[in-house]
């Protein structure tokens, strides 16, 4: 007898750890969409929920300013490669708060 889909799915979501899953709920989320309904999941965005999310909730981006961005991911960040931190820092300054 073989296992359900669902019992399959629930089964591969736990090899594949958090970054497997925030990847699968992308993928199918952005197969729900139609164009022009939202704006596109940009790099930096995949990257902060996966790597930010595994030691603290995450923050919206629209609450902090760019130059408070940059500290926090140059304080906090030091665990991701250059590439990917400024990656994360481009989509939390392009969705910052503007600054006073």
């Amino acid at each position: 007898m073989s296992a359900s889909p669902i019992k399959k799915g629930i089964f591969l979501l736990c090899l594949m750890g958090w970054a497997g899953v925030w990847l699968l709920l992308y993928l199918l989320l952005s197969g729900c969409s139609t164009p022009g309904e939202r704006p596109p999941v940009q790099a930096g965005q995949i990257l902060y929920s996966a790597k930010c999310a595994s030691c603290h909730r995450l923050l919206p981006p629209e609450d902090y300013t760019s130059d408070v961005w940059q500290e926090y991911v140059s304080k906090y960040g030091k665990q991701m490669a250059e590439a990917q931190r400024q990656e994360v820092l481009d989509y939390l300054q392009k969705n910052a708060k503007p600054s006073q």
